[in-house]
């Protein structure tokens, strides 16, 4: 029986900020897209399992790009405020679900300005949040849903974890997780119904 429920963020409960957050970053730092995404790829495991800091983000591309710092507080929490848009039925059922007695956890790949943006929000619908800058570890690796687990304090069998990345829900399911490949709100309803999950 499902008693906890997990939502992924990015592409999930919000739309992917992924690709106007490049847009956004490189225009600032009048770059490519290009070239800002193969300068970042290398240093993105390392900022999202928060082992650099922004201000050594920029200071690696900066150097390695020759181009200015970025004279803003945070960069990279403008351009993910800039590209946020919430997926408002979502939180909707996330909701209803934590009526419905669930437990509701968040699990995401997030830096560490963006997990300060989401408490920014208020959120009052997640009872469990695992950011990966926290954690010190990322989705796919293992421990990052083992930590799911122990701050549940629940069986693998027990929960059931939304993400909209087939990668990151094949990492779940090696633990025995229950899954569900999010592509649209409508799909998910009736995924949840074969877990005799009701929707709103």
């Amino acid at each position: 029986m499902i008693t906890t429920i997990a939502f992924d963020w990015g592409g999930v409960l919000i739309t992917n900020p992924t690709q106007p957050m490049i847009t956004y970053l490189s225009q600032n730092l009048t770059i490519t897209p290009q070239t800002f995404t193969t300068t970042y790829q290398p240093l993105m495991p390392a900022f999202q399992k928060g082992t650099i800091t922004e201000q050594q983000l920029w200071n690696t591309i900066c150097t390695h790009l020759n181009i200015p710092q970025p004279t803003t507080t945070s960069l990279w929490k403008d351009a993910f405020s800039h590209a946020y848009h919430e997926h408002k039925d979502m939180f909707t059922l996330a909701h209803h679900l934590k009526q419905q007695k669930y437990h509701i956890g968040f699990l995401s790949n997030t830096e560490q300005p963006a997990m300060k943006f989401f408490h920014e929000q208020h959120y009052t619908c997640f009872h469990t949040t695992i950011f990966s800058c926290q954690e010190g570890t990322r989705k796919p690796e293992p421990e990052i849903y083992h930590r799911l687990l122990q701050a549940t304090n629940t069986h693998p069998n027990n929960v059931l974890f939304i993400d909209d990345q087939p990668t990151y829900i094949k990492g779940a399911q090696q633990l025995d997780i229950n899954t569900i490949h999010f592509t649209s709100y409508p799909q998910l309803l009736q995924e949840l119904k074969k877990f005799n999950i009701s929707p709103p």
